[in-house]
């Protein structure tokens, strides 16, 4: 799934199948978000996006599953860690 630049301000989003999820620049595509704004189950990529927790007390990415690929991301917390 492709995400045009843009700010996005999100809840909980959780990915539950397998997805690659592409940001079109991670300078550009900001994610603003409170609780743990990328749920991720198994087999999901998530890159090139600007993810910011400035709500809550949660990681910006929490991994539940196996066979995930996060990276090319900029991660913002203001409390707990940038991925769990």
């Amino acid at each position: 799934m492709f995400v045009f630049s843009g700010l996005y301000n999100e809840g909980e989003i959780h990915i539950q199948k397998a997805i690659h999820v592409i940001g079109e620049d991670r300078n550009t595509t900001i994610v603003n978000g409170w609780g743990h704004i990328f749920y991720v189950f198994n087999d999901v990529q998530i890159c090139n996006f600007s993810i910011r927790a400035q709500y809550g007390n949660d990681d910006c990415i929490y991994i539940v599953g196996n066979n995930n690929v996060i990276s090319d991301n900029i991660i913002f917390t203001n409390t707990f860690s940038g991925i769990f």
